[in-house]
């Protein structure tokens, strides 16, 4: 259902609502007051409408009373008869003199009877002469002195009219006889006619036999009756029981009130119709207006609901189109933070597993270093007794090279005595050979001293090679010696430079050992960094674990955006939005 027909259902229930409850009860409670109002008013105007006949009868009969006792040709007729007994006077004076009772257009009959109720005069040319009407009602009561009211009669195109009776007296103050007058009820009817009551409603009279002696319809007037009224029900029924009421019944198709009451004198009814819907017209009219003011409400909230919808709707479309658009933007946005805070949960995952990894790697490393420091610790006593070693060495080299030096000059000598062994050697072989020739020489007597030579010489020979040989050795060993002095001057060397080098290398280890427990709180100091990281990635990771639900939450709410966005489209525009 679109908002514009919301906003107007809405609108309309609840303007409607109390708009109709306040209309409803103003009609109501205005019907039923105006009912009372009505009825109480209807009472009023029957009982003005009954006074209003009683006086025309009233009227009639003090008009009959006067004529009798007042009226010149009566008075004149009555005289001349109680004085002459002549009854015919009465038709002379009748047709030559005129009453008021002569007016044909108010009365139908007039006449005089005596007192045995024979006409003695009329004003009808005598048409009812020597007529007895000693039998009738009206005749008895009015003999008997008083001024009566007769039935109605309707007659063959007469107009129907009702007979007033009263007595004549003579001088003496006996009854003559009675003045009769048969007064047209024309005059009433139209009298009565003219009461309006509404646009439809009348007034009748119905006499003691419930026959209408004043009725709107001439049909009714001549020859209806009340009795023959069923649809008046109850009214009808009281009517003829002449009481004095008010009834509702549905009569001639429509709702009517019946109030009826008697008139006296006359023994008759007097009552009045009037249909509901016209006594209730302001009823009507208020409840056509409240209606047609609900109406126009409705109308003018309509149109007040559309044009300010239509002022709204477009910047609602607007925004919820831009909010359409942006809950798309945001959730391809969630997705993304989405996918990413998957990603970065992964990592955050992996990181505290490397982080772990590092923290047991930088464990081993500080074990290591620690290790490492406390064996540069010892390589640098190693090397403090390997430089005491050294220095020693270097002494011990200082004193080599002093024992070497004096071995190369023990070995010059050596050299220098060899020579003089080989000189021996070459002057005891010189020596055998001169003996050898001096044996020669002596012949037999010298061969003994030539084995002496010989052998000398031998010994010579072999001193000299011994010589040579160890001149050689020692030249050798001299060489060797020299060599050994140069060896051991460069081993000195070597030694010196040796105990620089490890002087520097000494330093180097101190510096390392330094180095390395430095090296070893900064790990010391890393591990809990790391151990401080690990936490706090995994606090992390827990973070970006709820980020990633909050973010799952955020793609929802999202997609749940778009829902209602849709709703909203739905809503204003009573049409779905792919």
């Amino acid at each position: 259902m679109k908002l514009s027909t919301k906003l107007i259902g809405g609108s309309l229930t609840v303007t409607l609502i109390p708009l109709v409850f306040v209309g409803i009860f103003t009609v109501i409670a205005a019907s039923d007051a105006l009912d009372d109002f009505g009825k109480a008013h209807f009472v009023t105007l029957r009982k003005t409408v009954a006074e209003l006949v009683s006086a025309k009868l009233a009227e009639q009969m003090n008009l009959l009373i006067n004529a009798s006792a007042n009226d010149a040709v009566i008075s004149d007729i009555v005289r001349t008869i109680d004085t002459t007994g002549i009854t015919e006077m009465a038709q002379f004076r009748l047709s030559n003199k005129t009453t008021i009772f002569h007016d044909k257009n108010t009365y139908e009959i007039f006449f005089i009877t005596d007192a045995q109720g024979n006409v003695i005069g009329d004003t009808s040319a005598g048409a009812y002469l020597k007529t007895d009407i000693s039998a009738e009602a009206y005749f008895k009561d009015a003999i008997r002195g008083n001024t009566v009211i007769g039935d109605v009669v309707k007659e063959e195109n007469k107009q129907p009219y009702i007979i007033f009776a009263s007595p004549v007296r003579k001088k003496n103050n006996d009854i003559m006889g009675l003045i009769v007058a048969g007064w047209k009820l024309d005059a009433l009817n139209k009298k009565i006619r003219e009461l309006k009551f509404g646009k439809t409603g009348y007034a009748f009279l119905t006499d003691k036999t419930g026959g209408f002696i004043a009725h709107p319809d001439p049909a009714m007037l001549m020859n209806g009756n009340i009795a023959a009224l069923k649809e008046m029900g109850t009214a009808a029924r009281e009517i003829l029981s002449f009481q004095e009421g008010i009834s509702e019944c549905h009569y001639q198709g429509t709702d009517t009130l019946i109030a009826f009451a008697p008139v006296r004198p006359g023994n008759w009814m007097l009552g009045l119709v009037l249909p509901k819907s016209e006594y209730m017209a302001p009823i009507i009219r208020m409840r056509n207006i409240v209606a047609a003011v609900i109406f126009v409400t409705v109308c003018l909230i309509v149109l007040m609901v559309l044009l300010f919808f239509k002022s709204v709707s477009k910047p609602i479309r607007n925004s919820i189109d831009g909010v359409g658009e942006n809950s798309e933007q945001i959730a391809r946005v969630a997705n993304q933070i989405s996918s990413g805070a998957r990603i970065l949960e992964s990592g955050a995952i992996n990181g505290t597993d490397l982080l772990e990894n590092t923290f047991s790697f930088l464990k081993e490393i500080f074990l290591a270093v620690e290790q490492n420091a406390d064996n540069t610790g010892q390589a640098d006593d190693l090397m403090n007794e390997f430089n005491r070693i050294l220095s020693d060495t270097d002494q011990f080299m200082t004193e080599l090279t002093g024992a070497m030096k004096e071995i190369f000059a023990g070995s010059e000598e050596s050299s220098e005595i060899i020579k003089y062994i080989d000189a021996i050697a070459f002057q005891t072989n010189l020596l055998a050979l001169n003996a050898t020739v001096e044996a020669a020489r002596a012949g037999e007597a010298g061969a003994g001293f030539s084995v002496v030579a010989h052998e000398i010489r031998n010994l010579g020979v072999k001193v000299s090679e011994s010589a040579k040989n160890t001149s050689a050795l020692i030249e050798g060993i001299g060489g060797k010696v020299h060599e050994g002095r140069r060896l051991v001057d460069k081993t000195g060397e070597s030694f010196k430079e040796m105990a620089k080098i490890f002087a520097v290398t000494s330093e180097l280890i101190k510096k390392i050992a330094h180095a390395s427990q430095t090296q070893a709180k900064k790990i010391d100091q890393s591990n809990k960094a790391l151990a401080e990281m690990d936490r706090v990635t995994r606090e992390t990771a827990s973070d970006v674990e709820k980020f990633t639900s909050s973010a799952d939450e955020m793609n929802f709410r999202s997609e749940r955006l778009k829902e209602i966005v849709l709703e909203l489209i739905y809503l204003l525009e009573g049409r779905q939005n792919s």
